[in-house]
């Protein structure tokens, strides 16, 4: 599949957060659904200020009730314990 230069699935992958054999899997969407992959707390920021530009600019407003975030990692980081996300300035849940 490609993307027009504008699109924001095009831009998400500008940000090169998550690749899988050097193919982009750091957004999987179908219909309204979306899930962003990101490897670091500031790629998955990137991501989430391109989604919040989308939604603004197409009238879309992002549902954190039916959101959440979860960290995974082989092992567990101290660091990411307090770590928090938002979209249009709400805070979208974390999840185990």
């Amino acid at each position: 599949m490609t993307h027009h230069k504008n699109s924001r699935i095009y831009n998400l992958g500008k940000i090169n957060t998550s690749n899988l054999h050097s193919v982009y899997v750091g957004v999987l969407a179908y219909a309204d659904d979306v899930t962003l992959l990101a490897p670091t707390p500031r790629a998955m920021r990137l991501q989430l200020q391109i989604c919040e530009d989308y939604a603004r600019e197409y009238r879309i407003v992002f549902n954190v009730n039916k959101s959440a975030t979860m960290f995974i990692a082989r092992r567990k980081v101290r660091i990411y314990d307090d770590l928090q996300f938002f979209i249009d300035g709400k805070r979208i849940p974390t999840v185990d």
